[in-house]
């Protein structure tokens, strides 16, 4: 790794911790009780209610309660209240806090400890026995907007003291984005499938009966020439893979895979069936978690290829059924029950199924005798289900756990471009072929919609993340070349490009005609 590799690395991490230590910050004012008075903090009106100078944790001042009648602190509905408390209002955006403070208790009974993040009680606590400053931590949820932090002690007949408070925003759910990846994920498994199958009927005329790899009787059509195949039926497996990055690589995605499948020729007709067997591996970046995803992904397909032996067109028509399994995870960057566990959440096996087709018309024009320019036009589509799934939590994992809501989306792209194919004239004969192209996708919406909810609080949002590029260019290449007279290696690639977007797909196979 360079010098100045190295020095692009140290600055992207510098900035992603800037980053989370922006997003990690204190929101509590006067979390020392330093100001030395109630004001930020405001006093529930107990008679025993003081900031003062006994006994503080850290600093000059603290929180000292010991209100002593029935009552004085009281656990609702609506969290703690009382005349035995300290509260501040704050605002807060949606999302998980991650709260601490430090908590003296004399040991005097009666006594009690209450605390509340809206109406959230996060601690509860009667006849603490005595102990020096303890730490005390929870983790809530927020709706958002102006919430009550509340501490509520009371002591008959002495006091406890509270300081040194923490309200920490640790999760913003933009980690459920690992949803809406695993949509373009199924998306894109069905794009590279149906890419393999339209590079395999590219030209006029049936790639079955007339192929450049094979030295038979030489014939015309359209003005063209071609080299006759004297088999009607051909075969092919291939094992593929890809690599995509959406959204300045904050979505990767790296798929491997086999392909197989079966052709045959009817006259004018060419016609197939075919299958894809794969994994994808993919993860996004948040502030807040690491977010990854697993999906086993099958497909299969049926299509056409048709060309008229009186002029150089052809059209393909591709449909089929996918479905993939998913794994998603997410796990906290922070600490969040300050245990040292891994806090960790997961949903398994969240089904995506998928209808999808393409339809394609080229037309060949034959620029010299071994080179072929095919300007063509595409359409691809599909329609997606995606499961809703919950959550799980890992063992002694504290972050809270997400409902996502299922979607149904539709998804649709067009291509325009031109293919440029050369017959080679080495060994037993060969091909090489390149195309580059424009393509536009109609719909980009990439989302799920969740909750995360702690006792009676929830937050909702909507997560997004590998939002295609709403334009783009493609370009690829191939190669074929013959090993006998019936069977030829081929290996090919397809790249996608945008500004946030790039997308790198290859192909290594075996045709067999016959």
């Amino acid at each position: 790794m360079g010098k100045t590799q190295v020095r692009a690395t140290l600055l992207a991490t510098t900035a992603v911790l800037s980053l989370i230590a922006s997003a990690n910050a204190n929101v509590v004012l006067d979390p020392g009780f330093e100001s030395g008075a109630f004001g930020t903090w405001v006093s529930g009106g107990g008679p025993f209610n003081a900031i003062n100078g006994i006994n503080p944790r850290s600093g000059t001042f603290s929180f000292r309660g010991g209100c002593n009648v029935a009552g004085c602190v009281a656990v609702g509905a609506t969290g703690v209240s009382g005349t035995g408390t300290a509260r501040q209002t704050i605002n807060l955006q949606p999302g998980i806090y991650q709260g601490s403070f430090y908590y003296r208790a004399s040991g005097f009974t009666l006594n009690r400890l209450a605390v509340s993040l809206g109406n959230n009680t996060v601690v509860n606590l009667t006849n603490t026995t005595a102990a020096p400053y303890t730490r005390f931590q929870f983790v809530s949820a927020a709706s958002g907007g102006p919430t009550n932090l509340v501490f509520g002690i009371r002591n008959d007949p002495d006091f406890d003291n509270i300081d040194d408070v923490s309200l920490e925003l640790v999760d913003d759910g933009e980690g459920n984005n690992i949803g809406a990846a695993a949509q373009t994920v199924a998306v894109q498994a069905s794009r590279e499938f149906l890419d393999r199958l339209q590079d395999r009927f590219n030209h006029a005329g049936s790639p079955i009966r007339t192929a450049s790899v094979r030295e038979t009787v030489v014939a015309s059509a359209g003005g063209l020439s071609y080299v006759n195949a004297s088999g009607q039926y051909r075969a092919f497996m291939s094992v593929f893979g890809s690599d995509g990055e959406w959204d300045d690589s904050a979505t990767t995605a790296d798929r491997r895979g086999f392909s197989a499948g079966i052709e045959a020729n009817v006259g004018s007709l060419d016609i197939g069936a075919a299958f894809s067997l794969s994994r994808t591996d993919f993860d996004t970046q948040t502030i807040f978690t690491q977010n990854e995803g697993e999906a086993e992904e099958m497909l299969g397909a049926i299509y056409a290829h048709w060309s008229p032996s009186s002029t150089p067109v052809y059209f393909n028509l591709i449909a089929g059924y996918g479905q993939s399994s998913n794994d998603l995870t997410r796990t906290a960057f922070f600490d969040l029950g300050l245990d040292g566990n891994i806090d960790s959440a997961q949903a398994r096996d969240v089904d995506s199924s998928q209808w999808f087709a393409s339809a394609e018309v080229g037309f060949d024009w034959a620029v010299s005798q071994n080179f072929m320019l095919t300007p063509f036009a595409r359409v691809d589509g599909a329609m997606i289900e995606q499961d809703g799934y919950t959550e799980v939590a890992f063992a002694l994992s504290s972050l809270p756990v997400a409902v996502v809501a299922g979607r149904d989306f539709d998804a649709l792209r067009s291509i325009v471009g031109v293919r440029a194919g050369l017959d080679l004239d080495i060994g037993r004969g060969g091909k090489l072929g390149a195309k580059v192209g424009w393509a536009h996708d109609f719909e980009q919406d990439r989302f799920v919609t969740f909750t995360e909810t702690t006792g009676p609080v929830s937050f909702a949002g909507v997560a997004g993340a590998a939002t295609p590029a709403e334009d783009s260019v493609v370009a690829g290449a191939s190669i074929e070349l013959a090993v006998s007279d019936e069977a030829a290696i081929y290996a090919g690639y397809n790249g996608d490009f945008a500004d946030e977007q790039e997308i790198h797909a290859g192909e290594v196979g075996l045709r067999v005609t016959w």
